[in-house]
C-alpha cells in the first residue's frame, strides 16, 4: 500500500496564526459518506476514460479526513454500498496527463 504525506493545518480560532508539518500517513482509510456528483472539473476526463466515480469523506487510520473522488462507484452498487458504511478503500494514484493526482477506489 502506498505511503501517503499530507500537509496538516493547524490555527488558532482566535487569531488565526497557523502552523504547517508534514506528515505521513498509513494509506489506511474508510469512506464515511458520498454523494454522485453533477458537476466536476475532472468529470469530462474522468468519463472520457470510461471511469464512474462519486465525492466523498474518508477518514484515514491515523484521524485526519478529507474530501476525495473515489473510483468505481456507479449508480447501480451506490444504494448497496451506502447501506453498508464506513467501508474500506484504498489510495491510487491516478495519471492524468499532465499531472498524478490521489484517488481512492473501494478495497473489497
Amino acid at each position: 500500500m502506498p505511503i501517503i504525506e499530507i500537509l496538516t493545518h493547524l490555527a488558532c480560532n482566535a487569531c488565526g496564526y497557523h502552523e504547517t508539518e508534514w506528515t505521513t500517513l498509513s494509506g489506511k482509510a474508510v469512506l464515511k459518506s458520498f454523494v454522485r456528483t453533477g458537476v466536476l472539473n475532472a468529470r469530462l476526463e474522468l468519463e472520457d476514460r470510461g471511469l464512474k466515480y462519486v465525492c466523498g469523506e474518508v477518514q484515514f487510520e491515523e484521524g485526519p479526513a478529507i474530501n476525495a473522488v473515489i473510483l468505481g462507484i456507479t449508480k447501480k452498487k451506490a444504494k448497496e454500498i451506502r447501506e453498508q458504511l464506513p467501508v474500506p478503500v484504498k489510495p491510487v494514484f491516478f495519471d492524468m496527463g499532465r499531472y498524478t493526482t490521489l484517488f481512492f477506489e473501494l478495497d473489497a
